[in-house]
């Protein structure tokens, strides 16, 4: 969501935003997915930053969690895609990223 996104763009130093747009890669384990008999798959699936530490951070950042997606079946594309993660967890690791105590929570 367009949230997330401007969440992870809060991770570098105040002074740096702006300059760079703080990039992240996400990755599917295909291995480890689980169909279902109907239009359902869940599986793992794993985000990490690309470049939070030239953006300012002390660190990149990696979140993993698991993933349900609903599928259309008559064309096969993607109706529904849910990302489950610890957001607790998540925000720890930003809070160390960052170097500080405190997060900038963004409003939706």
């Amino acid at each position: 969501t367009a949230s997330f996104a401007v969440m992870l763009q809060s991770v570098g130093v105040v002074h740096h935003r702006g300059y760079k747009l703080l990039r992240c890669k996400y990755e599917v384990n295909k291995e480890g997915l689980v169909f279902d008999a109907r239009d359902q798959v869940m599986g793992l699936w794993s985000m990490r930053t690309l470049n939070a530490v030239s953006c300012g951070a002390k660190s990149e950042c990696i979140k993993q969690g698991m993933l349900q997606a609903t599928f259309d079946p008559t064309t096969n594309k993607i109706m529904k895609l849910t990302l489950y993660f610890d957001v607790f967890a998540f925000m720890r690791e930003l809070r160390v990223a960052r170097d500080s105590p405190m997060i900038e929570l963004i409003p939706n």
